[in-house]
């Protein structure tokens, strides 16, 4: 893009951690002033047949354990224990191709996304 960005633009903040943290910032004309949001709980819209079977998954376990809505935020992936819920799914759709010491260590770990 050859657009010049202007010096004090909005800028948006994301951060992937227990949850997904967004914020906007915004120049109020000393310095930029953050602007917390709820943008982490935007609904997860996949873009091909495999998030939407990793949507599927998710709205069938949280839908039937929790006796909730089907509805499946962003921070249901794109967070610690989203990756939890990413390797979940892929142990569950894709079993043969789970190593079995790597799968165990993922059972035992109390930080489950740190061995994924």
């Amino acid at each position: 893009m050859n657009e010049k960005r202007h010096k004090y633009a909005p800028k948006l903040v994301i951060g992937a951690g227990t949850g997904l943290g967004e914020c906007l910032l915004i120049w109020n004309g000393k310095y930029y002033q953050a602007c917390p949001s709820e943008g982490g709980h935007v609904d997860f819209g996949p873009r091909n047949e495999e998030q939407s079977h990793i949507l599927d998954y998710l709205r069938n376990k949280y839908n039937s354990s929790q006796g909730g809505s089907p509805h499946v935020s962003v921070e249901r992936l794109c967070s610690g224990k989203g990756i939890e819920e990413i390797y979940r799914y892929l142990r569950h759709r894709y079993p043969e191709n789970v190593h079995r010491e790597s799968d165990a260590e993922f059972d035992r770990a109390v930080e489950k996304a740190v061995v994924v």
